[in-house]
């Protein structure tokens, strides 16, 4: 591994473009994303404000979105137990307000029609990783599962 001297890992390869997919209005991932650009959270915290039990979930949805939410494990207040403490990264914070000052001029229907645009361009045939994750994200975009159904049905029966 050959590091530079802020610690960071050397590439030969551009970095990957960030393309993050807005979650659906309303929604756990949407509650989530507007908390962790303003704090990092904990489900502790998720608690207190009386947002639910499923942040682990929301974020999870976030990742499969492409936010790359961080995760670290923390100790809890108070006790020896360990939890964990999401956040975004600066880059992504700034990314993101500038991608939610866009989408106020576009409406939803416009992500999910990106999303089903994105999803006949993808392999069916993909290993059960990406399959499951392409579901998630379609879900996430508001897309139903008859359109995913339909794309995964149009597998190659013989390369099976």
């Amino acid at each position: 591994m050959v590091c530079c001297s802020d610690g960071k890992q050397l590439s030969f390869f551009p970095e990957p473009e960030f393309f993050p997919i807005l979650p659906p209005h309303g929604s756990a991932a949407e509650q989530a994303l507007n908390d962790l650009l303003e704090r990092d959270l904990t489900q502790l915290d998720w608690l207190a404000d009386g947002t639910g039990w499923r942040l682990a979930a929301a974020v999870k949805i976030l990742d499969y979105l492409g936010w790359g939410p961080i995760s670290i494990r923390v100790k809890c207040i108070g006790g020896g137990r360990k939890i964990t403490r999401y956040s975004l990264s600066a880059k992504v914070k700034q990314a993101a307000t500038s991608m939610q000052c866009a989408s106020r001029e576009v409406n939803m229907h416009g992500e999910l029609d990106r999303a089903r645009d994105a999803l006949q361009s993808l392999d069916p045939n993909c290993d059960r990783a990406t399959w499951v994750k392409t579901s998630m994200t379609l879900h996430a975009a508001g897309g139903d599962f008859d359109t995913f159904n339909e794309w995964s049905a149009s597998v190659c029966r013989k390369c099976v």
